[in-house]
């Protein structure tokens, strides 16, 4: 699914913005060049160099950052090797505050293009896929303190706050969510890290490990924590991020740099295999999780229509209890006709095509008007899609980690990730609000389960009802785990999958009940109380 790639993504996000026309900056001098080598629990999968310049803007000073990373991993459950390179640059004033935003990153064979300039009360994002159709988002920064992590180092060294428990907090913009997010500092002091000694040489020897000193900062962000060291000049030397994500500073990236082999986790083994899953009227999971929420971290799930969710810690341990509930439409559910004649204002927006989910796509558009054809009833036209988008990919990965509905729907295969941007682009197309959802889902085949991350959708049919085309189901059994609603602007929950691969979380069962009456209970089980009990 797209977020199994997010730490990635936020690295790149940090550092990233990719490279302009050499002509629109003659001769700018140079204060600063870094290297950087990106590593994965130990492994070393990539690079980044980063540069700062001296340079102008509208006949006054500015400062010039760009950015190139490229990183390879590979995915466990499907054998998929991933590589993204990804070329950036920030335009800003010399206190930190940004002018122009510019990336472009490259995943397997599909491209993103995003720019962003700076107004007085707005940021407009242009992002484009390919060679699709650029899309335009307007965001509102009336009342917001838009900055960049230089504006804020700044402020903490000018005015003598670079001590252990300053904080600061500002807005940036997330090119990726097209959304301000509230960046708080705290500062932990002068700290002294010891670097990654990196690959054996040729001789089977490890090189001494190096060591580095900065002031140590504390980044709550997106509903997740990062800890960076800098250098007197605000560069980070080691910046460590949720999911088992480390940047190292270097002298120099290796000419003949090869990616350490690695993999993400991507599915934890579970028990029991429940054969009757599609019929799961409730399923009860503990996850044994560090509490690492509040002060802007988001508790790791919500209790809403999918679970209730509590926090649990005693003397064995800490985590989360949650009751997956089903949320299968009943037989004699009421639909709205098709057209929806209304639609809540809030519901409106996901109505509307992306540069994932394109779905003014001229094709995607004759299928949506095909598959709908005479039909009435918006249930009938979900299911219908659903259906066909199941039937017609086939279930392998693309080639990329998370590709558009328009490429999946041209590469006729995909994983969750393309099955749920493909249903909800011909959703759309044919008039139904339907969105992305990221999280976790159990799965059982024969004698085996696990639990895994993943995509699905939902649909509004007069209330949001989950969609899972991977495996053809509208309306799902109590297998499904919510973290996130995928779309741009939505930011509640991004952080979540990112932390859970940090902790490499076993997710156990611990009772559930079939919609036939059978149940089973763990022995053992740990005992929680949840709300409706």
């Amino acid at each position: 699914m797209r977020h199994a790639l997010l730490p990635l993504t936020v690295l790149a996000l940090l550092a990233v913005a990719p490279r302009t026309a050499a002509q629109e900056a003659p001769a700018e001098k140079l204060l600063l060049e870094r290297s950087y080598y990106l590593y994965f629990s130990g492994s070393r999968i990539g690079w980044q160099k980063s540069w700062r310049y001296e340079a102008s803007h509208d006949g006054k000073p500015a400062i010039r950052e760009k950015d190139q990373l490229y990183a390879r991993i590979s995915r466990d459950f499907d054998g998929l090797v991933i590589e993204i390179k990804s070329d950036g640059e920030t335009l800003e004033t010399p206190q930190g505050r940004p002018i122009r935003k510019h990336e472009v990153s490259v995943n397997g064979p599909q491209t993103t293009t995003r720019t962003a300039t700076f107004g007085t009360d707005s940021v407009t994002v242009t992002e484009t896929i390919d060679a699709g159709q650029p899309r335009i988002y307007s965001i509102d920064t009336k009342g917001r303190n838009v900055a960049g992590s230089n504006w804020a180092w700044q402020e903490l060294k000018r005015n003598d706050r670079l001590k252990k428990g300053e904080t600061i907090s500002y807005d940036k913009l997330s090119l990726e969510n097209h959304s301000l997010e509230k960046d708080t500092w705290t500062v932990s002091g002068s700290v002294t890290r010891k670097l990654n000694p990196g690959p054996a040489g040729k001789d089977g020897a490890k090189p001494a490990a190096k060591t580095v000193e900065g002031i140590e900062i504390i980044s709550v962000s997106g509903g997740s924590v990062s800890r960076v060291v800098a250098d007197n000049d605000g560069m980070p030397l080691v910046a460590t991020l949720q999911g088992g994500f480390t940047l190292e500073v270097t002298d120099a990236i290796a000419k003949d740099f090869k990616a350490e082999p690695v993999s993400i986790q991507s599915a934890m083994e579970a028990k029991p295999a429940v054969k009757d899953q599609f019929k799961l009227k409730r399923m009860d999971v503990t996850i044994a999780f560090e509490h690492d929420d509040g002060d802007g971290v988001e508790q790791l799930a919500d209790s809403n229509e999918y679970h209730d969710v509590l926090k649990y810690a005693d003397e064995k341990g800490s985590g989360y209890g949650l009751r997956l509930k089903a949320q299968k439409l009943p037989a004699d559910f009421q639909a709205p006709a098709l057209p929806l004649a209304d639609v809540p204002e809030d519901v409106r927006r996901y109505m509307k095509p992306t540069s994932i989910c394109q779905s003014d796509d001229a094709d995607l558009m004759k299928e949506a008007a095909r598959l709908t054809k005479g039909v009435t009833d918006s249930r009938k036209a979900a299911e219908a899609i659903c259906a066909w988008v199941y039937r017609y990919l086939g279930k392998e990965s693309g080639a990329t980690g998370g590709a558009s509905a328009r490429q999946a729907y041209d590469e006729k295969k995909g994983d969750c990730t393309e099955h749920s941007a493909l249903f909800v682009a011909v959703a759309r197309a044919a008039g139904l609000p339907a969105r992305n959802i990221g999280g976790i889902v159990y799965l059982a085949s024969g004698d085996s389960a696990f639990f895994g991350y993943h995509a699905w959708s939902e649909v509004w049919l007069g209330r949001w009802v989950p969609v899972d085309a991977t495996v053809n189901e509208v309306g799902t059994s109590a297998r499904y785990i919510l973290f996130t609603v995928d779309e741009p602007g939505d930011t509640h929950g991004s952080g979540r999958i990112s932390r859970c691969i940090g902790q490499k979380i076993k997710p156990q069962v611990d009772a559930y009940e079939l919609t036939t009456g059978a149940s089973w209970k763990r022995k053992g089980a740990r005992e929680l109380k949840f709300t409706q009990e």
